[in-house]
């Protein structure tokens, strides 16, 4: 009722400029102090012992599984029909694991009775199983996120009003391109970067005035995608680049980081790598630490596991699925998820887990017509297509330069208006020949993905 009452009055004042302006500046800083209290709680973990952060991650699981279970119909039906203890959830491995097919078909029912659907925001993502999936987050899940963003920035030595430079796949208006200008600005805290640089423009033309911007914003922060970091590392120490600035620490997230890489950045950009692990499903979260290259997971966050294809727990030292439930959305809770990402353990302390490497993750790449290579990571996957929502499974494949197959296992609905769709909106696919094939079946990696990309140059 009370959001009902707040959209009301919102609409009624939405031509009134200095009102929005109060109203946005007043949501801000609720948020920021919701943001705060939780980076606290995170900062509190330090003075706990393993026992003491294992409990408290336990308390957090038991409250999301309680909330699941008497708020959304998909598993009130589910842990009845395989009896799972609704008291202490000792059998709470009798769960069945959920997927993006499961997702995608009981969507509705996995939303908690305590929201409404309008007042929930919708995301959507391809991931790199190329398996697209649509779902929905409560805004506070957003909150918790960032908070365990900047709480790795503090430990990189972050003080606030420092520059953070996000390195990702955004488009820059050619009226900027244009003027050599490669990279947007950001509004207002934005914990993924004060300025975001765009991959679509790097080349070794364009370098120098990327290295030239980031010598003049004086960064103490640079996060983005390793591929990426990687070509400006290498241009930098190519040509004999000394940066004089105060880096404190690289994070690297969204794709596998080669040692090779990792060691051009460190060498260029003279600070540490810290490696980052999650998705926007927004129900994982890992990153390294000054002193380690090991992912740790996030005991505010999830409750990971890492298990064999028998659904047994996978031992320390071996690879297995990782599968988490998050603590980000009650909105639509997703309860032993499995990412389809493949992780070694390195050490367990309940659903608290140590990843020695996290492994399936790859760095997608197309080849043009002139023998360039492009990142998928980012032009894909950021797309809101609604064909999406009507394919099962889809894989680029690729034979020769400059022309690509795009493999789809449709559902009933898919069209070739669905294709126009994805033809139009992903500029990506615009500087390619395509062609569309309608496969049964999508053959797994040799590591069990499904590779979003087949790369056969």
């Amino acid at each position: 009722m009370i959001p009902h009452i707040k959209q009301l009055i919102l609409k009624g004042f939405s031509e009134n400029p200095i009102f929005l302006k109060l109203h946005n500046f007043l949501l801000a800083n609720r948020d920021n102090k919701i943001t705060d209290n939780i980076k606290s709680e995170i900062l509190a973990l330090e003075q706990l012992s393993t026992e003491q952060v294992k409990s408290l991650n336990e308390k957090e699981f038991k409250k999301i599984l309680r909330h699941a279970y008497t708020t959304t119909p998909y598993y009130k039906t589910l842990f009845d029909k395989y009896n799972i203890d609704t008291t202490n959830w000792s059998n709470y491995r009798e769960i069945p694991v959920l997927n993006k097919s499961i997702i995608k078909d009981h969507g509705k029912d996995l939303i908690s009775s305590n929201y409404d659907i309008k007042f929930l925001g919708k995301r959507f993502t391809g991931g790199s199983t190329g398996q697209p999936m649509e779902f929905y987050t409560e805004k506070r899940g957003g909150l918790r996120d960032n908070a365990h963003h900047w709480y790795l920035y503090h430990l990189i030595g972050y003080k606030p009003g420092e520059i953070i430079l996000g390195f990702y796949g955004r488009q820059v208006s050619e009226k900027y391109t244009d003027k050599n200008i490669y990279w947007n600005k950001t509004i207002g805290d934005n914990v993924f970067g004060d300025y975001v640089f765009s991959l679509f423009y790097l080349n070794d033309q364009t370098a120098p005035y990327y290295v030239e911007k980031i010598i003049a914003l004086r960064p103490t922060i640079l996060r983005g995608y390793p591929s990426f970091l990687n070509s400006l590392a290498t241009y930098i120490l190519s040509n004999n680049i000394r940066l004089v600035l105060n880096i404190k620490g690289v994070v690297l997230t969204a794709e596998l980081c080669s040692d090779i890489q990792r060691e051009n950045i460190e060498q260029a950009f003279g600070c540490k790598v810290y490696l980052e692990y999650g998705h926007k499903e927004i129900s994982v979260f890992c990153h390294s630490t000054a002193t380690s290259y090991k992912y740790f997971s996030a005991p505010l966050y999830c409750y990971l596991e890492v298990l064999n294809d028998d659904g047994t727990e996978t031992p320390i030292g071996q690879v297995g699925r990782i599968v988490t439930t998050g603590f980000c959305n009650y909105g639509m809770p997703f309860i032993r998820y499995d990412t389809a990402d493949l992780g070694r353990v390195s050490s367990r302390n309940g659903g608290v887990v140590t990843l020695s490497e996290i492994m399936g993750r790859s760095q997608d790449y197309l080849i043009d017509k002139n023998n360039e290579k492009i990142n998928l990571i980012a032009t894909i996957y950021r797309y809101k297509i609604d064909a999406f929502k009507r394919i099962k499974r889809w894989q680029i494949k690729q034979n020769v330069p400059g022309k690509i197959e795009i493999l789809i296992i449709p559902d009933t609905q898919f069209s070739k208006d669905d294709e126009l769709e994805i033809l139009n909106t992903v500029e990506l696919f615009k500087k390619f020949i395509v062609e569309f094939h309608y496969v049964d079946d999508i053959p797994k990696s040799k590591i069990g993905k499904h590779l979003a990309v087949l790369q056969n140059i």
